[in-house]
């Protein structure tokens, strides 16, 4: 196989079968795709032509195409590289199908995550109240490598070293470069499939419910530098327009759908917050193949960013809500035609207000 460079890596993708090499001649079944991260691994490794390369997942021969058990060399499993269709529609179903993690706001504060998760990553930090990386250019090689100290020690206790390896090379690259480029690169990193946004994304679901304070509570020191990264968007400015609608698609149950209808029929509608980065889908289509419920958020006021240009999945036209962002429950209907609920809901918090 020809060498390629990194820019041609996300035109190919890499696959493993969970079976003994001796038992793949009759079988063809079972191929599974690699992480997006272990999949940039594995071009960089053969574009500097090297043979061999580590994964979390076993040592790789590149040029038989196997990989073998870090744990039992005796066990060797098929792997394979293929070319992407260009023109294949792509979607990954667990960034848009999971419920979000919606909190009522109880006291109309500017929300969940900048009282309670935000105001622990500052002080572990050592930030004064208002001090964002943006605003001071000097603080951001330090929370950079704090970003990096924390994704290294999540990946040593998931057994994903090599991921957060180079997870933790792409910030190292950024971290003098000014808050623009590190907060891209966060971008592209939170757009990956890997086990940062996967702990990012458990974590932060669980901020404002009481019953698991210490789980979000342990996560501020490893993952709280980099969220402020991710949530310190110095791009702002080109945030979606007033108005315009972005949709989930989830699987609501009939007591959460009664919640939510019960919601509507409040003389004064209450505030939820989103506790965590939420991703929709400027394409409505996209969200209506996913659950039994259709999400559909108007935005009031900026509260979401563009991943589309830092993903290799354009087409899911994926925008993200910030943690924080306040919304009220409109309306619940059922669409007769598609068999499916629709809340309708509108966004009232701005970003960074």
């Amino acid at each position: 196989m020809p060498p390629l460079s990194n820019e041609d890596s996300i035109h190919y993708t890499w696959m493993y079968v969970s079976k003994r090499q001796d038992d793949l001649k009759s079988s063809h079944d079972g191929w599974k795709s690699y992480s997006e991260v272990s999949i940039h691994i594995l071009e960089e490794a053969l574009a500097a032509g090297k043979s061999k390369v580590k994964l979390d997942a076993g040592l790789v021969d590149l040029q038989h195409l196997i990989q073998y058990s870090h744990d039992d060399n005796g066990k060797k499993i098929a792997i394979k590289r293929l070319k992407r269709d260009d023109n294949e529609k792509r979607l990954r179903k667990n960034r848009f199908i999971s419920n979000p993690a919606f909190v009522k706001n109880m006291n109309q504060s500017i929300g969940v995550y900048w009282v309670l998760f935000m105001t622990e990553v500052r002080k572990f930090l050592r930030l004064t109240d208002n001090a964002f990386p943006s605003q001071n250019q000097r603080i951001i090689p330090e929370i950079v490598d704090k970003a990096i100290s924390g994704i290294m020690e999540e990946g040593a206790n998931m057994g994903k070293q090599c991921e957060a390896e180079w997870i933790a090379r792409q910030l190292t690259k950024t971290r003098d470069s000014g808050m623009a480029a590190v907060w891209e690169c966060c971008a592209k990193l939170y757009a990956k499939e890997s086990f940062l946004y996967e702990n990012v994304h458990r974590a932060m679901n669980f901020v404002g419910q009481p019953d698991h304070e210490m789980v979000w509570l342990s996560k501020i020191h490893t993952l709280g530098p980099f969220c402020l990264l991710l949530s310190d968007n110095p791009l702002c400015d080109k945030a979606m327009k007033i108005n315009t609608k972005i949709y989930r698609g989830v699987d609501l149950s009939a007591a959460e759908l009664d919640s939510y209808k019960n919601e509507c029929f409040e003389q004064s509608k209450s505030t939820f917050i989103l506790s965590s980065f939420t991703s929709c889908s400027r394409n409505k289509f996209i969200a209506e193949r996913f659950g039994n419920t259709l999400l559909i958020f108007e935005i009031k006021q900026a509260a979401t960013f563009d991943l589309v240009p830092f993903s290799n999945y354009p087409e899911e036209e994926e925008e993200v809500f910030y943690p924080g962002s306040q919304f009220v429950i409109e309306n619940v209907v059922f669409n007769t035609a598609q068999k499916k609920y629709v809340v309708n809901i509108s966004v009232q918090y701005k970003h960074g207000q």
